[in-house]
């Protein structure tokens, strides 16, 4: 899928896990219909980017092929029931991940909507998209995977039924113009854990970040929304902003943290102190890609 084919795509016909028109074509909800039901969140809606640009988190939903659905729909049956590994939960994360970002962009194209979101970066998103479909059709070959990005998992301090998603991208200009590196994070509470998922992650940064830094005992202690959400930003932004200065050899002029903290539901004030936004659900640190 090349720049043009981005944006003359009709997403509302393309199949989230393989990116073809779907012969036998299916409604995937990006968020499962069991997690929503679950916890309640049928009549939740998540903020796109800004506080006037609401989407009611049942809505989000794309196309996809029967066959493909189906099969995925095994993983998120495991994820349900407990049973799934580590692998799968990154997996997983991508789903969500890919289908929040397509719905952003689908949304943002409605000119006449004065509550659409903005432009999601396309290069960015084609990178997002394009990475979890290339996945799947792994997992599709071989009915096995192995993540290639940053996952954890521990015990969850807060309630199940909590996720949140971030996305992004740290550019740099180049010879042959300027160069976008995605990020995501995606955090669910589910079956009494805490997943968290940096995607684009090939070197595992976040992950090994976690692991030197002891960050699972400080999101251990954030027994209150604000704190987890307020500790992931600072998880996020320390591997976000190490991308910058790798991007052009120097700190980068401003940090990534306001607006990472942004997406995660976090607001700062003036004298410096800080909280969480309104509107504001009482699960979801909401898509806010």
């Amino acid at each position: 899928m090349n720049g043009n084919a981005l944006h003359l795509a009709d997403f509302n016909k393309q199949c989230l896990f393989t990116g073809s028109v779907p012969v036998r074509s299916t409604r995937e909800h990006v968020v499962p219909k069991w997690f929503l039901s679950k916890h309640d969140l049928h009549g939740k809606r998540l903020e796109m980017g800004a506080p006037q640009a609401l989407a009611n988190i049942r809505n989000f939903q794309v196309p996809a092929e029967y066959d493909a659905n189906q099969l995925f729909g095994t993983i998120e049956k495991r994820i349900e029931r407990g049973q799934a590994g580590i692998d799968e939960i990154h997996l997983w994360h991508k789903k969500i991940s890919a289908g929040l970002a397509l719905c952003h962009w689908t949304l943002s194209l409605n000119a006449w909507n004065p509550r659409a979101p903005a432009l999601v970066g396309p290069a960015a998103l084609r990178a997002v998209v394009v990475d979890f479909q290339s996945d799947f059709a792994e997992f599709r070959r071989t009915e096995t995977y192995v993540r290639n990005g940053s996952t954890i998992a521990l015990k969850s301090p807060i309630p199940d039924g909590w996720f949140a998603h971030v996305f992004g991208s740290v550019s740099a200009a180049s010879y042959i113009g300027q160069l976008e590196r995605p990020f995501a994070l995606v955090a669910t509470s589910v079956g009494g854990s805490l997943y968290v998922s940096m995607l684009n992650d090939a070197a595992w940064e976040f992950e090994k970040t976690w692991n030197a830094k002891n960050w699972g005992s400080i999101l251990a202690t954030c027994h209150q929304l604000p704190r987890m959400q307020a500790a992931l930003a600072g998880m996020l932004t320390e591997v976000v902003d190490g991308w910058s200065r790798g991007c052009d050899g120097r700190d980068p002029s401003q940090s990534a943290f306001e607006t990472i903290a942004y997406q995660l539901g976090i607001e700062f004030f003036k004298g410096g102190t800080w909280g969480l936004r309104r509107p504001q659900s009482a699960h979801l640190a909401g898509d806010r890609a």
